[in-house]
């Protein structure tokens, strides 16, 4: 059974004569004769001062609960807790949804909860939703827990039906683009009709001669693309393989006639007839007349 030291009726907070808003406690003691107040010494960080609060005895767990009010700045959504048994104040954190701040309101304790409702704030009447606060650490915690794994599974169902929504976004795009690309091909092939048989350029609906200028606009600016000298290339062939080992062995022996004539004419001075006579019975002069004729040969058979 829960133990209370002092018995009587509790009051928190209000005005006092003079206007002055409070925040003490005090018990009106009716179990004496005369009734009368007494002010007991409370451990803890009492509530700031205010009025329009709500002050609810849970006897489940042996406490009373100040919840909301106002002061002459501002409305109230804090929460704080007197344990009864040992007259002590606790400032209670509120877990999950936002406490909404409100003054003038209903509350009744049930069990080990908090039921508020109704109330006024800046903007007004507050909404007609009552709030349910568990007031049980155990089960408080329960119950976040599992507002965490409810977000954590809408949120997981929101994502995938975004991820659907862009996949279906996608697939309309394409299939957008396949319509845009077959109506055109469409509009082509009627104007070619229309031209055929020899209709009119009024005659012609006037979406398909849009679409077909559009197209042949598209035409012409490849076509001056083309003849863009960025891609202008070269059409002058290159030789093979075969020509360039002959034109190498020509080369090869162009160089080696001008060194026996750079040869000769440093040689000894004889007659020219000689010097004739000589080179037509060298060896080497033979050699040589022999393998230009032969690559000749080669050229003109290949």
């Amino acid at each position: 059974m829960a133990q209370i030291p002092h018995e009587g009726i509790y009051y928190f907070g209000g005005r006092d004569e003079d206007g002055n808003i409070l925040n003490t406690i005090r018990i009106l003691k009716v179990d004496q004769n005369p009734i009368g107040w007494i002010f007991p010494e409370i451990d803890g960080k009492p509530p700031s001062p205010r009025y329009g609060h709500s002050m609810n005895y849970n006897q489940l767990l042996n406490i009373i609960v100040i919840y909301g009010g106002q002061n002459d700045d501002c409305y109230l959504n804090d929460m704080h807790i007197l344990n009864v048994e040992f007259l002590m104040w606790y400032k209670v954190e509120i877990k999950g949804q936002k406490s909404i701040s409100r003054a003038n309101h209903c509350a009744v304790s049930y069990d080990s909860k908090l039921l508020i409702f109704g109330g006024l704030n800046e903007e007004g009447y507050v909404s007609s939703q009552i709030q349910m606060i568990e007031l049980d650490e155990t089960l408080s915690q329960q119950m976040y827990d599992k507002d965490l794994q409810k977000q954590k599974f809408i949120h997981e169902q929101s994502f995938k039906q975004q991820r659907l929504n862009n996949e279906q976004r996608k697939q309309d795009k394409v299939k957008q683009e396949f319509y845009e690309k077959r109506k055109s091909i469409d509009a082509s092939a009627l104007y070619r009709y229309y031209e055929i048989h020899n209709y009119n350029y009024d005659e012609i609906p006037f979406s398909t001669k849009l679409i077909q200028e559009e197209k042949d606009n598209l035409s012409v600016k490849s076509q001056v693309e083309k003849l863009n000298f960025n891609n202008f290339v070269s059409f002058m062939p290159l030789p093979n393989k075969s020509n360039g080992n002959k034109l190498s062995r020509l080369l090869s022996y162009k160089n080696i006639n001008q060194a026996n004539k750079l040869q000769n004419k440093n040689s000894n001075n004889q007659s020219s007839s000689s010097l004739e006579s000589s080179h037509s019975k060298s060896p080497s002069r033979q050699l040589l007349q022999k393998t230009v004729n032969t690559i000749i040969s080669n050229m003109k058979h290949s």
